[in-house]
């Protein structure tokens, strides 16, 4: 299970290495609107400026911070196909220890 606090903590953690990285990080999902989920942890990926976007720099920022990739957004989108949905935004699916973060990642 994922706590709010839990969140904020995190999210906190990943700013210090985004920001530099150029990005920013935000809260979402259930953590925001429950204060807790049992299935993950909801974040949102920001660009600083959308005048140079390197998602190479976003990627070590969560490296650093010990977060690991499971599911490529390839991935995701494919599982959405079959599943009916023709939605494309940039999801992917990582983890903290065994536990599952789904980040969204806007370019």
């Amino acid at each position: 299970m994922w706590t709010l606090a839990e969140g904020v903590h995190l999210c906190r953690r990943l700013e210090r290495r985004l920001t530099p990285a150029g990005f920013a990080i935000a809260l979402t999902g259930s953590i925001l609107l429950k204060g807790k989920s049992y299935k993950d942890l909801d974040l949102v990926v920001y660009p600083l400026s959308t005048k140079s976007v390197q998602i190479p720099l976003c990627y070590e920022a969560l490296r650093l911070v010990g977060l690991l990739p499971l599911v490529p957004v390839e991935r995701v989108h494919a599982r959405w196909r079959k599943l009916g949905s023709e939605d494309t935004k940039h999801v992917e699916v990582w983890c903290l220890g065994r536990r599952r973060i789904d980040i969204f990642i806007l370019k």
